[in-house]
Protein backbone atom coordinates (compact mmCIF):
# COMPACT_ATOMS: atom_id res chain seq x y z
CA UNK A 1 0.00 0.00 0.00
CA UNK A 2 1.07 3.59 -0.61
CA UNK A 3 0.25 6.85 1.12
CA UNK A 4 -2.18 7.74 -1.70
CA UNK A 5 -5.27 9.54 -0.38
CA UNK A 6 -8.57 10.38 -1.99
CA UNK A 7 -10.14 13.77 -1.45
CA UNK A 8 -13.13 13.44 0.94
CA UNK A 9 -15.70 14.10 -1.79
CA UNK A 10 -14.09 11.42 -3.97
CA UNK A 11 -14.21 8.84 -1.16
CA UNK A 12 -17.90 9.59 -0.71
CA UNK A 13 -18.56 9.12 -4.43
CA UNK A 14 -16.72 5.79 -4.46
CA UNK A 15 -18.74 4.54 -1.48
CA UNK A 16 -22.01 5.65 -3.08
CA UNK A 17 -21.25 4.12 -6.46
CA UNK A 18 -20.24 0.82 -4.89
CA UNK A 19 -23.70 0.10 -3.56
CA UNK A 20 -26.10 1.65 -6.09
CA UNK A 21 -26.50 3.07 -9.55
CA UNK A 22 -25.08 6.55 -9.44
CA UNK A 23 -24.51 9.54 -11.71
CA UNK A 24 -21.50 11.84 -11.23
CA UNK A 25 -21.18 15.08 -13.15
CA UNK A 26 -18.21 17.45 -12.73
CA UNK A 27 -16.17 19.68 -15.04
CA UNK A 28 -13.11 18.13 -16.62
CA UNK A 29 -9.94 17.52 -14.61
CA UNK A 30 -11.75 16.79 -11.36
CA UNK A 31 -11.15 13.06 -11.08
CA UNK A 32 -14.23 11.43 -12.63
CA UNK A 33 -12.16 8.85 -14.50
CA UNK A 34 -10.07 8.07 -11.42
CA UNK A 35 -13.27 7.43 -9.45
CA UNK A 36 -14.64 5.22 -12.23
CA UNK A 37 -11.40 3.23 -12.35
CA UNK A 38 -11.42 2.76 -8.57
CA UNK A 39 -15.00 1.51 -8.51
CA UNK A 40 -14.27 -0.88 -11.39
CA UNK A 41 -11.05 -2.36 -10.05
CA UNK A 42 -12.36 -2.83 -6.51
CA UNK A 43 -15.46 -4.57 -7.90
CA UNK A 44 -13.35 -6.93 -10.01
CA UNK A 45 -11.20 -7.77 -6.99
CA UNK A 46 -14.41 -8.74 -5.16
CA UNK A 47 -15.16 -11.20 -7.97
CA UNK A 48 -17.52 -9.03 -10.03
CA UNK A 49 -17.59 -8.93 -13.84
CA UNK A 50 -17.30 -5.31 -14.94
CA UNK A 51 -17.68 -3.52 -18.24
CA UNK A 52 -15.96 -0.13 -18.36
CA UNK A 53 -17.15 1.90 -21.36
CA UNK A 54 -15.10 4.73 -22.88
CA UNK A 55 -15.81 7.01 -25.87
CA UNK A 56 -13.03 5.65 -28.13
CA UNK A 57 -10.57 2.78 -28.36
CA UNK A 58 -7.80 5.21 -27.38
CA UNK A 59 -9.59 6.24 -24.18
CA UNK A 60 -10.44 2.59 -23.46
CA UNK A 61 -6.74 1.77 -23.59
CA UNK A 62 -6.03 4.69 -21.27
CA UNK A 63 -8.70 3.42 -18.85
CA UNK A 64 -7.05 0.00 -18.83
CA UNK A 65 -3.64 1.59 -18.20
CA UNK A 66 -5.02 3.62 -15.29
CA UNK A 67 -6.71 0.53 -13.85
CA UNK A 68 -3.48 -1.47 -13.91
CA UNK A 69 -1.70 1.48 -12.28
CA UNK A 70 -4.36 1.64 -9.55
CA UNK A 71 -3.98 -2.07 -8.85
CA UNK A 72 -0.22 -1.67 -8.67
CA UNK A 73 -0.62 1.35 -6.38
CA UNK A 74 -2.70 -0.79 -4.02
CA UNK A 75 -0.14 -3.59 -4.07
CA UNK A 76 -2.63 -5.99 -5.71
CA UNK A 77 -0.90 -9.05 -7.21
CA UNK A 78 -3.92 -11.13 -8.20
CA UNK A 79 -4.04 -10.36 -11.93
CA UNK A 80 -4.28 -13.66 -13.83
CA UNK A 81 -4.50 -12.43 -17.42
CA UNK A 82 -4.52 -9.26 -19.49
CA UNK A 83 -5.63 -8.95 -23.10
CA UNK A 84 -4.58 -6.01 -25.24
CA UNK A 85 -6.04 -6.91 -28.63
CA UNK A 86 -6.87 -4.39 -31.31
CA UNK A 87 -10.52 -4.38 -30.26
CA UNK A 88 -10.58 -6.34 -27.00
CA UNK A 89 -9.07 -5.08 -23.76
CA UNK A 90 -9.50 -7.18 -20.63
CA UNK A 91 -8.09 -7.65 -17.13
CA UNK A 92 -8.89 -10.90 -15.30
CA UNK A 93 -8.17 -11.38 -11.60
CA UNK A 94 -8.19 -14.18 -9.06
CA UNK A 95 -11.67 -15.17 -7.89
CA UNK A 96 -13.34 -14.87 -11.29
CA UNK A 97 -13.57 -11.08 -11.52
CA UNK A 98 -12.72 -9.20 -14.67
CA UNK A 99 -12.93 -5.79 -16.30
CA UNK A 100 -13.71 -5.51 -20.00
CA UNK A 101 -12.87 -2.16 -21.66
CA UNK A 102 -15.03 -1.59 -24.75
CA UNK A 103 -15.71 1.72 -26.45
CA UNK A 104 -19.31 2.89 -26.75
CA UNK A 105 -19.16 2.13 -30.45
CA UNK A 106 -17.82 -1.41 -30.16
CA UNK A 107 -21.28 -2.98 -30.08
CA UNK A 108 -19.92 -5.89 -28.03
CA UNK A 109 -22.38 -7.44 -25.58
CA UNK A 110 -21.55 -9.64 -22.64
CA UNK A 111 -23.18 -10.63 -19.36
CA UNK A 112 -21.76 -8.62 -16.47
CA UNK A 113 -22.41 -7.63 -12.86
CA UNK A 114 -21.56 -3.93 -13.03
CA UNK A 115 -21.23 -1.25 -15.70
CA UNK A 116 -19.10 1.89 -15.72
CA UNK A 117 -19.82 4.65 -18.25
CA UNK A 118 -16.96 7.15 -18.42
CA UNK A 119 -17.32 10.46 -20.28
CA UNK A 120 -21.01 9.71 -20.82
CA UNK A 121 -23.13 12.45 -22.42
CA UNK A 122 -26.66 11.09 -22.67
CA UNK A 123 -26.26 10.25 -26.33
CA UNK A 124 -29.12 8.05 -27.60
CA UNK A 125 -26.83 6.39 -30.16
CA UNK A 126 -24.64 5.14 -27.33
CA UNK A 127 -27.55 3.95 -25.22
CA UNK A 128 -28.74 1.79 -28.12
CA UNK A 129 -25.56 -0.27 -27.75
CA UNK A 130 -26.04 -0.98 -24.09
CA UNK A 131 -28.25 -4.05 -24.44
CA UNK A 132 -26.36 -5.99 -21.78
CA UNK A 133 -27.49 -8.72 -19.46
CA UNK A 134 -27.00 -8.03 -15.79
CA UNK A 135 -28.93 -6.15 -13.15
CA UNK A 136 -26.10 -4.81 -11.03
CA UNK A 137 -25.30 -1.16 -10.29
CA UNK A 138 -23.92 1.24 -12.87
CA UNK A 139 -21.82 4.38 -12.57
CA UNK A 140 -22.29 7.17 -15.11
CA UNK A 141 -19.57 9.85 -15.21
CA UNK A 142 -19.76 12.81 -17.55
CA UNK A 143 -20.68 16.37 -18.37
CA UNK A 144 -24.22 17.79 -18.30
CA UNK A 145 -25.79 14.50 -17.28
CA UNK A 146 -29.58 14.26 -17.20
CA UNK A 147 -30.56 11.16 -15.19
CA UNK A 148 -34.11 10.26 -14.32
CA UNK A 149 -35.63 12.25 -11.46
CA UNK A 150 -35.26 9.47 -8.89
CA UNK A 151 -31.62 8.64 -9.71
CA UNK A 152 -28.72 9.26 -7.35
CA UNK A 153 -26.85 12.29 -8.76
CA UNK A 154 -23.85 14.32 -7.64
CA UNK A 155 -23.53 17.50 -9.69
CA UNK A 156 -20.73 20.05 -9.62
CA UNK A 157 -21.24 22.81 -12.16
CA UNK A 158 -22.36 26.31 -12.96
CA UNK A 159 -26.02 27.23 -13.24
CA UNK A 160 -27.68 29.67 -15.62
CA UNK A 161 -27.26 33.14 -14.10
CA UNK A 162 -23.89 32.42 -12.43
CA UNK A 163 -21.02 34.80 -13.19
CA UNK A 164 -19.01 32.56 -15.52
CA UNK A 165 -16.00 34.88 -15.52
CA UNK A 166 -15.61 34.98 -11.73
CA UNK A 167 -12.88 33.02 -9.99
CA UNK A 168 -15.34 32.38 -7.15
CA UNK A 169 -17.58 30.50 -9.62
CA UNK A 170 -14.65 28.52 -10.97
CA UNK A 171 -13.77 27.43 -7.45
CA UNK A 172 -17.31 26.61 -6.39
CA UNK A 173 -18.02 24.30 -9.35
CA UNK A 174 -14.66 22.50 -9.42
CA UNK A 175 -14.07 20.32 -6.35
CA UNK A 176 -10.47 19.66 -7.40
CA UNK A 177 -9.33 23.29 -7.28
CA UNK A 178 -6.06 23.46 -5.41
CA UNK A 179 -5.37 19.77 -5.98
CA UNK A 180 -5.82 18.89 -9.65
CA UNK A 181 -6.38 22.42 -10.97
CA UNK A 182 -5.41 25.99 -10.10
CA UNK A 183 -7.06 29.36 -10.85
CA UNK A 184 -4.06 30.19 -13.05
CA UNK A 185 -4.75 27.11 -15.15
CA UNK A 186 -8.36 28.17 -15.47
CA UNK A 187 -7.30 31.60 -16.64
CA UNK A 188 -5.03 30.14 -19.30
CA UNK A 189 -7.70 27.76 -20.52
CA UNK A 190 -10.30 30.50 -20.68
CA UNK A 191 -7.94 32.59 -22.79
CA UNK A 192 -7.54 29.89 -25.44
CA UNK A 193 -10.89 28.06 -25.43
CA UNK A 194 -14.06 29.32 -27.15
CA UNK A 195 -16.54 30.52 -24.53
CA UNK A 196 -19.10 27.80 -25.23
CA UNK A 197 -16.45 25.07 -24.90
CA UNK A 198 -15.06 26.58 -21.69
CA UNK A 199 -18.55 26.81 -20.19
CA UNK A 200 -19.28 23.14 -20.88
CA UNK A 201 -15.89 21.49 -20.41
CA UNK A 202 -14.50 23.51 -17.50
CA UNK A 203 -17.64 24.82 -15.77
CA UNK A 204 -20.10 22.01 -16.62
CA UNK A 205 -22.76 24.65 -17.19
CA UNK A 206 -26.19 23.17 -16.57
CA UNK A 207 -28.49 23.45 -19.53
CA UNK A 208 -31.41 25.77 -18.89
CA UNK A 209 -34.64 23.92 -18.19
Amino acid sequence: MTDFEWMPWQSKEIDTATSQTHWLSTPRQNGKTEIAVEVAQCAARRGERVRHFSPTLHTAREAMRRTLSAMDRDGFSGITRTLRGADHLLIEVEGGGWIDFPSYRSGRRKTCDRMIFDDYRNQPAWRALLDIEGGGPALYCGLQLRPSADASLTYFGARPGDDLDAESTWRSVNPGVGVTLSPNQFGRLKAVMPDDMFHVEMLNLAEAA
